[in-house]
């Protein structure tokens, strides 16, 4: 069984009945376009809620991030850079999370 199969289930159901409603298969992929942006819309807004807090969680690293490379490197660096997260709570799962928008879109 395909792991995409409920997807597109859902997709066909939204797309057959705005044939149904239209009896217009093109207006009707444009009617489910719309209908899939519109119930997807609070899981966009939510990745890029998650995207800005990431963004200024790292504006607010990044000074600190570049006094360490400028000054130290190897070890001694990796070990500073590991504790300047843990000081800011930054975890690396975060660039993951922050592509959620993408992962959605990817089987769409």
């Amino acid at each position: 069984m395909n792991f995409l199969f409920p997807i597109e289930y859902i997709l066909s159901l939204i797309l057959n009945t705005w044939i149904h409603i239209t009896n217009n298969y093109g207006f009707s992929l444009i009617c489910m376009s719309a209908t899939v942006t519109v119930l997807l819309y609070p899981l966009y807004r939510l990745a890029e809620k998650w995207r800005d807090e990431e963004k200024g969680l790292k504006a607010a690293m990044q000074n600190a991030l570049n006094k360490i490379k400028k000054i130290f490197s190897g070890q001694k660096a990796f070990y500073l850079i590991q504790t300047t997260y843990r000081i800011y709570g930054y975890k690396s799962w975060y660039t993951i999370k922050t592509s959620l928008g993408l992962l959605i879109q990817i089987p769409l």
